[in-house]
C-alpha cells in the first residue's frame, strides 16, 4: 500500500513540476488543447462545375467580342457609314459604361436607354433595323457588361434594353450565343445570384 502523503509533501511535488504546457499557437493555460488564436481555413478550391462555368462564360465574353466586331450592319439593312454616325452620337454615353464610378455608370445607362428607346436632339430614336445593327454589333458587350454590373440600375437597364430589341428586332440569333451563358450564370444555380 501506498504511503499516505501529508500536505506539505504534495505541495511541493506540485511546485517542483514544471509548468503545464500551453496550447500550440499561444494557448490559454491549464486548459490544455485550447488555444486563443483563430485559425482560418483556407478556402477550399472551387468545384469542378464552377470551374467549366467560368470557363465558359470567359470563353463566351470572348465570343461576344469577335460577334460584335464581325457584325455586318448590312444584313439589319442598315449603311456602315449610317451604323457608324449613329455610334458616334453617343459614344461619350457608351465609353461611360465602362467607368470606375457607380453613379457615372448608372447615369450613362439611363441616358443610353433615352437615346435608343426616345432618342433627343442629337441623336433620334433607333428604328427596328437601326436598333438590329447596334444590339448585334457596337453594344453588345457593353450590354452583356452592364448585366454584371454591381448597380442594380444598370443591371436592369440592360434587361430592358435587351427585352425592347427582342420585340423590335427581327434576328436574335447573333444574340443567344452570348447571352444565354451571361443569364444562366445570373440566374442558373441555386441560390439565385441576381436577387432583382
Amino acid at each position: 500500500m501506498a504511503q499516505k502523503k501529508s500536505v506539505d509533501e504534495i505541495w511541493k511535488e506540485l511546485n517542483a513540476r514544471p509548468a503545464p504546457r500551453m496550447a500550440a499557437a499561444g494557448g490559454i493555460p491549464n486548459l490544455p488543447g485550447i488555444s486563443s488564436i483563430t485559425r482560418t481555413v483556407p478556402k477550399a478550391s472551387a468545384p469542378a462545375q464552377v470551374q467549366v462555368e467560368e470557363e465558359a462564360l470567359s470563353a463566351s465574353r470572348e465570343a461576344a467580342r469577335k460577334a460584335a466586331a464581325a457584325y455586318d450592319p448590312a444584313k439589319a439593312g442598315i449603311a456602315v457609314d449610317d451604323l457608324t454616325s449613329y455610334v458616334a452620337s453617343m459614344q461619350r454615353t457608351i465609353n461611360c459604361l465602362a467607368d470606375p464610378d457607380r453613379s457615372t455608370r448608372r447615369q450613362a445607362a439611363v441616358t443610353l436607354q433615352t437615346k435608343i428607346m426616345q432618342g433627343d436632339a442629337a441623336t433620334p430614336a433607333a428604328n427596328a433595323s437601326m436598333l438590329q445593327a447596334l444590339v448585334c454589333g457596337p453594344l453588345l458587350v457593353p450590354l452583356v457588361n452592364m448585366m454584371q454590373d454591381v448597380v442594380e440600375k444598370c443591371r436592369v437597364i440592360a434587361v430592358e434594353l435587351l427585352l425592347h430589341a427582342a420585340r423590335t428586332i427581327t434576328d436574335l440569333s447573333p444574340l443567344l450565343p452570348v447571352l444565354v451563358p451571361e443569364l444562366l450564370k445570373r440566374m442558373g444555380h441555386l441560390p439565385v445570384v441576381e436577387p432583382a
